[in-house]
């Protein structure tokens, strides 16, 4: 994402890029644009988000959320939360998937998302923010955000998908006090733990 777009537009313009640093701390170099908009076809045509990158078998795969929108993009100075395009492009959140195999690519990016919301389900309005975690038998649990309703969430989900078979376990990771408790407070405790764990098992 250009720099003269503010910190709102993440849900807009956001671009999946590549820099190199020679410590972890930085500083960092800007080498390429990896997943860059593609055109409002695509589930991920305005923007691609939140990549995390794992290593299973040979080769990379790069999950990340991407979205599309009808609107026209917006400007440098556009308030998308004020105009509701925003709010819009939020819903159309879903998580997709590239892989390679070498770190610094070249990427192939599958055309569909890997997750779709499900109607009537707990995560029926987006999929979002995925966490990977391969395991040593090469079967992959998904951690991702989404809510029943819309972009004002009260509880984030963990679903652990076996995506080499069939089983399912859901989590529900409830924040009890929410709307409760400063908005500081909530981001340091909910990086400790998460309030009122809940498993159901389906087949």
């Amino acid at each position: 994402m250009e720099q003269k777009y503010g910190f709102g537009n993440w849900v807009t313009n956001s671009e999946v890029v590549r820099a190199i640093a020679d410590t972890p701390e930085g500083p960092y170099e800007f080498v390429e644009v990896v997943l860059p908009a593609r055109g409002k076809k695509y589930f991920d045509g305005c923007t691609t988000h939140n990549p995390r990158i794992v290593k299973n078998g040979d080769y990379y795969v790069l999950y990340y959320f991407g979205n599309n929108y009808e609107e026209p993009n917006p400007g440098y100075s556009d308030n998308v939360w004020e105009s509701g395009l925003g709010q819009k492009a939020w819903m159309h959140k879903r998580i997709g998937m590239a892989y390679s195999k070498s770190i610094s690519g070249p990427w192939k990016r599958v055309d569909q998302p890997i997750l779709n919301p499900r109607q009537g389900e707990w995560d029926a309005s987006i999929t979002s923010n995925p966490s990977p975690v391969v395991l040593p038998d090469g079967k992959v649990y998904l951690i991702y955000k989404s809510s029943p309703v819309n972009y004002n969430p009260l509880c984030y989900w963990v679903r652990r998908k076996l995506i080499r078979s069939w089983g399912h376990i859901f989590v529900c990771l409830i924040n009890l006090f929410f709307l409760s408790i400063p908005i500081k407070i909530m981001k340091m405790m909910w990086k400790i733990l998460s309030y009122g764990i809940m498993v159901s098992i389906l087949n």
